[in-house]
């Protein structure tokens, strides 16, 4: 038989209490800090907290006599913290497997309004939202001086860096045409 007792009852209520602190805090910081780390860790706590409701609910039914709901609860505490790990996980992994952070249109609109740019391409974007870098390939002309080129290319940085927040580094590879 399960024994509850009122101490049962304070731990979680206590612990519940502490969480959602914590929650909030990691939230409210990660939001802040565009830190996915904190913000991950703040989902996690939010599931703790559901998790305290479920055994507290689970204390409150086994104590007016229906142990076996505890077998119950124990399932729906399984799928909301798969769940959880799920959302962690998909968010996680665009930026683990260097998915594209911006749409290349963006990138492709700065280009074309840079006199001696003819066009640009092979556009590549990865990172966070807070730390995005870009790889791509822009054709001058084959006439013009390097020199002139690399200004150029410079020049499309420092336009990109201005109209997209976030880009933290950028790699332009010129290629005469």
């Amino acid at each position: 038989p399960i024994h509850v007792s009122a101490s049962s009852f304070i731990v979680m209520i206590g612990t519940m209490c502490v969480n959602y602190l914590i929650m909030r805090y990691e939230n409210k910081k990660g939001a802040a800090l565009r830190s996915d780390v904190l913000l991950a860790d703040s989902a996690h706590t939010r599931s703790d907290i559901y998790v305290s409701f479920s055994v507290i609910i689970t204390l409150i039914l086994a104590r007016f006599g229906y142990p076996r709901v505890d077998m119950i609860v124990a399932i729906g505490i399984a799928l909301a913290i798969g769940r959880v790990g799920l959302s962690i996980m998909r968010h996680s992994s665009q930026v683990l497997c260097d998915a594209m952070v911006l749409d290349k249109s963006r990138i492709e609109m700065i280009c074309a309004g840079i006199a001696g740019i003819q066009k640009c391409h092979r556009i590549r974007t990865r990172g966070r939202e807070d730390d995005i870098n870009i790889d791509l390939h822009v054709v001058v002309d084959k006439d013009m001086h390097v020199e002139d080129a690399h200004a150029l290319s410079h020049e499309l940085q420092q336009r990109i860096k201005q109209q997209i927040p976030g880009v933290t580094d950028i790699q332009v590879h010129i290629e005469p045409f």
